[in-house]
């Protein structure tokens, strides 16, 4: 029974990295086809620190890997139950970044593939689409820092509904 369940976890797993490089993909693949020269790019790391396409991608996936590695670990950690006060809570800040930047991941990538639309026009009923959205989230100050708290508090819960799962 034991190594049934490693394997569905192994398989899990690989679908969940599968996934999640595939995501991130698309967020790097929608932010480029929007804005290339990352004129309209809305990351504030990014434009602080003036980041370049080669430095953004390599940042990226060397953050993802070390993100799902620890998302691992903490997992496993809350799986077999091999944490004290401080470990669970740093497994569950962990897994609370993981489950964010995967779920918020979905929606940059629609928002990007929305502001393409709006910018260059080519389609006219997902130009008409993405016309409506751009009016929405213009007419709502601090849209985009009202979507980053939601997802946050939705990680909370995914986080903290996962650990409850496992003990």
């Amino acid at each position: 029974m034991i190594n049934k369940s490693r394997a569905y976890n192994k398989i899990f797993y690989n679908l969940l990295f599968v996934l999640y490089f595939l995501l991130v993909t698309l967020d790097l693949y929608t932010t480029y086809i929007t804005s290339p020269d990352l004129n309209y790019e809305w990351n504030p790391i990014i434009r602080y620190f003036n980041l370049n396409w080669t430095t953004i991608i390599t940042l990226t996936y060397l953050l993802i890997s070390i993100v799902f590695y620890l998302y691992i670990l903490s997992f496993k950690n809350q799986l077999f139950k091999k944490t004290n006060k401080l470990t669970y809570i740093v497994d569950f800040l962990i897994i609370i970044a993981f489950t964010f930047h995967f779920t918020y991941s979905i929606f940059v990538v629609i928002n990007n593939f929305l502001s393409f639309y709006y910018l260059n026009g080519k389609n006219q009923n997902l130009f008409l689409l993405s016309k409506k959205y751009v009016i929405f989230y213009n007419s709502l100050p601090g849209f985009f820092y009202f979507i980053n708290a939601l997802f946050l508090v939705m990680s909370l819960f995914l986080a903290k509904k996962l650990i409850k799962i496992n003990h």
